[in-house]
């Protein structure tokens, strides 16, 4: 079985213990992590940030404008414990977060444009918003639009471009529209 990307960096787990179920191809054991992994992990996560408290960057693309991504983002960010677990930042147009925030959730959650990935601060009060180079424009929601399809791309694009700069932690990509994605000219 190949280690998942992005893995192997992290040290691999050695456990002790008896099989308990199969999952898929995974093999899951009872027992503990062995002491050398422990530490591995401990001097990996101390590197990263010194504090105990270590709340990995993740950015997260607004998916499709005229989709549902906006407001799944959106909802997802108005659970307060997620703030607990991580620094989020949404690569989106401020203009279709705050529109999928007041008009589809109702809600008046801040939506705080941001200059860099660094100046977000992982308020649950607030969804901060680095905004995409160029803005969507008017468009219908539930219809395919090729200007939707171009912004969802860059939102990912740009998201990809952070994670490599090791600006972000991780990246979470809302649902996107391949036909508008298409319809820009990017052919997956």
């Amino acid at each position: 079985m190949r280690p998942r990307r992005g893995a192997e960096f992290l040290p691999q787990p050695v456990h002790t213990g008896a099989l308990v179920h199969q999952q898929g191809r995974r093999i899951r054991r009872a027992g503990h992590v062995d002491q050398n992994c422990r530490n591995s992990l401990s001097a990996f996560l101390h590197t990263r940030n010194t504090t105990r408290t270590f709340r990995p960057r993740l950015g997260i693309s607004m998916g499709d404008p005229a989709g549902i991504g906006p407001e799944i983002v959106v909802k997802a960010l108005l659970e307060p414990h997620l703030h607990d677990q991580c620094i989020p930042l949404v690569v989106a147009d401020p203009a279709v977060m705050r529109r999928a925030a007041a008009d589809i959730v109702k809600s008046d959650i801040a939506i705080r444009e941001i200059g860099k990935a660094a100046e977000a601060e992982g308020k649950p009060d607030v969804i901060d918003v680095l905004p995409l180079e160029k803005p969507v424009g008017a468009f219908e929601l539930g219809k395919v639009d090729a200007r939707c399809g171009e912004a969802a791309f860059q939102s990912v694009k740009t998201l990809i471009d952070l994670a490599m700069a090791k600006e972000l932690d991780g990246t979470v990509t809302a649902p996107l529209n391949k036909e508008a994605m298409n319809l820009a000219g990017h052919h997956y």
